[in-house]
């Protein structure tokens, strides 16, 4: 019992850091005509992110892409309260989706499910990882995830 005690103790004194995971920033379902749907991501930690260890999917359901479009595998390093994009085509519904971020686990990182989408305007995080907000001037970083 001293043992668990001391551990606690110590616990509660040296708190683990808690690793922030890369979340998803701001996206653009709806572009106009020559235009391509994007989706930018976010680190919120101290420390550059290896985006190699995430998908990113329009759905919730990490298993099946049947009726959707494919798990993308993202790649390349993502500084420290860095922002990236990746272009999508026409990878999200104009009528709805769930952008979601994967880690290679399964795990679920990330995701916001939307129901309808205006042209030319994005839903984003305000401020940069902050709460999301709809109908929103697009902002896409300039540095494209690689």
């Amino acid at each position: 019992m001293r043992q668990f005690l001391v551990v606690f103790a110590a616990l509660l004194i040296f708190p683990q850091r808690i690793i922030a995971s890369v979340v998803i920033n701001e996206f653009l379902p709806a572009p106009s005509s020559g235009n391509s749907e994007w989706v930018e991501f976010y680190n919120p930690d101290t420390s550059s992110e290896d985006l190699s260890n995430y998908y990113f999917d329009d759905d919730t359901n990490f298993d099946s892409d049947s009726g959707s479009s494919g798990k993308i595998a993202l790649s390349g390093l993502l500084s420290s309260n860095g922002l990236c994009y990746l272009d999508l085509s026409t990878y999200l519904n104009n009528n709805g989706d769930t952008p979601t971020i994967f880690k290679l686990d399964g795990s679920q990182i990330d995701s916001y499910q939307y129901a309808s989408s205006s042209a030319d305007k994005s839903y984003a995080r305000v401020p940069d990882g902050g709460s999301w907000q709809g109908n929103k001037t697009p902002s896409k970083s300039s540095s494209k995830c690689s």
